[in-house]
């Protein structure tokens, strides 16, 4: 999964998101691992990476919850 801040049209910041299934002792869990973060310099300390985690975040917790029911 690919998530990304735009300003004016152009990207400025990027998160990937690998997912995958994994084993904690006998049970299968999905997980997801970041996998690459990346700003453009002149766009650093404006809070885009925060942002985009927090949307990460929940968006797995929405799949997790999805995958419960």
């Amino acid at each position: 999964m690919g998530f990304g801040e735009y300003k004016d049209d152009d990207l400025a910041s990027y998160i990937m998101v690998n997912e995958f299934k994994s084993r904690i002792f006998a049970k299968k869990v999905k997980m997801g691992g970041v996998g690459y973060v990346a700003s453009y310099p002149e766009n650093r300390g404006q809070g885009d990476i925060n942002r985009l985690m927090k949307q990460i975040i929940l968006e797995l917790h929405d799949q997790i919850m999805q995958f419960r029911t």
